[in-house]
């Protein structure tokens, strides 16, 4: 298995003026920009005296600043702590104490429901839009923070180099991330996620759903939650897709022209979104032409015709819808079962990867629990449309606070079902 920042490594050797990171209509960072920032950020650390494996905490909405921070600390060995900006800001207090982060990245308006007094733990606050510093405690890591363009320029006097990027690869087992869960059956549960464990995740991602360097796509899921952190921004990240973002919550007809401008090769989204254009375009016109469908070869064509203005809709090089996180209506399934037909290129479009819980892998795991309940059981392995990836129970002990998020199994569901919810092969 290839360790991800390996393969950024190689992509930022080979990709260095190629765009890795942008805003839609707004700013853009390429991959030598991205190395620069790492490197700045590499630079800060050893300043500040911040170590490999202190938690570093990033509470803002989607951006391409969120994205270059969380490379920022993923790479340089700090473990990062993505919190949703939708968060309550007691929950924000809270988690942020409970990950023991020494550094929080966030917005001004979200800085300033916080109390720091309540987060003992962080030494300074910064301002993820622009870089300002918000607030600090720690005056040496003020001073670095402020002084890291200078240090860099100092150390890199011509700037940094591509023979020059190289990442650490012999972190597998080290942590990486501690992902909190949105909390909506209860308290947010901490979820403790290796460099094996993400990586794990890019290989099964690029086994099921490949990319290739140069594409494009564009994120609008939120990036504290493992799905979208995972499947639309660090797997085809690494590999060379420029990722665009969107922001805020977009309205249809922004992200419709983001999709007619950026022309993704994927799609990842939550069923609501589909189940939407279901309802506002498929469903209308499959009325209307429910009288041909006796017709032999009529169903197929209307189905196509369909297909077509739906993948045109979205820029006309979607290879692969995604669609994870709740539950899919059984008629917006059984449509796009319908769909599911070759394309012009001799290519399958695949309608749909359900997407759970952080994965991570663990073969031992599976062939000796056999007690774990019905939900926690591998699916048919024999189908390569089937595939289950489940680990074991991981608890995140604050050490500072001796507070104990709940065990949570985490689990990778991709399959495609028919109808009738029997798994099938294409």
């Amino acid at each position: 298995m290839e360790h991800y920042l390996k393969k950024l490594e190689n992509t930022i050797h080979k990709r260095w003026n190629q765009k890795a990171l942008c805003d839609f209509e707004g700013e853009a960072f390429t991959y030598a920009d991205l190395a620069t920032s790492i490197e700045q950020f590499r630079i800060f650390l050893s300043d500040a005296g911040i170590t490999k494996r202190n938690k570093i905490a990033i509470c803002a909405r989607n951006s391409a600043r969120w994205a270059l921070t969380f490379w920022d600390i993923n790479v340089n060995g700090c473990v990062a702590v993505p919190l949703l900006a939708e968060f309550h800001p007691n929950s924000v207090t809270t988690l942020t104490q409970h990950s023991d982060s020494v550094m929080l990245f966030t917005e001004a308006d979200i800085w300033q429901k916080l109390n720091p007094e309540r987060i003992p733990a962080i030494k300074a606050a910064v301002n993820i839009k622009d870089g300002s510093l918000l607030w600090h405690r720690d005056e040496k890591v003020a001073n670095a923070w402020k002084n890291r363009e200078k240090s860099f320029a100092r150390l890199h006097p011509n700037g940094l180099q591509p023979e020059q990027v190289s990442y650490a690869t012999d972190n597998m087992d080290k942590l990486a991330i501690i992902n909190y869960t949105s909390g909506t059956t209860g308290n947010p549960k901490g979820v403790m996620l290796t460099y094996g464990a993400i990586s794990d995740t890019d290989e099964f991602s690029n086994s099921h759903f490949p990319n290739q360097p140069g594409e494009t796509i564009v994120s609008m899921l939120p990036m504290a939650h493992m799905y979208g952190l995972a499947i639309e921004f660090i797997h085809p990240n690494v590999d060379g897709v420029t990722v665009y973002y969107l922001g805020k919550t977009p309205s249809p007809t922004r992200l419709l022209k983001a999709m007619r401008e950026v022309r993704p090769y994927m799609v990842v989204t939550v069923p609501l979104v589909m189940e939407k254009i279901y309802a506002s375009s498929i469903q209308p016109t499959l009325v209307k032409m429910q009288r041909l469908f006796a017709v032999p070869y009529a169903k197929k064509l209307i189905y196509k015709i369909i297909r077509r203005k739906i993948l045109s809709a979205f820029g006309g090089k979607v290879r692969c819808f995604i669609m994870g996180g709740a539950p899919l209506k059984p008629e917006v399934e059984q449509c796009f079962c319908e769909m599911r037909c070759w394309d012009g290129s001799g290519g399958r479009i695949s309608y749909r990867a359900r997407v759970e819980s952080p994965c991570m892998r663990s073969e031992s795991t599976l062939k000796t629990r056999k007690t774990w309940p019905a939900r926690f059981r591998p699916v048919d392995r024999t189908s390569p449309w089937a595939i289950t990836r489940t680990p074991r129970p991981m608890r995140y002990r604050s050490p500072t606070t001796g507070g104990s998020a709940q065990a949570t199994w985490a689990r990778w569901t991709a399959r495609e079902t028919s109808s009738s919810g029997a798994v099938s092969n294409p």
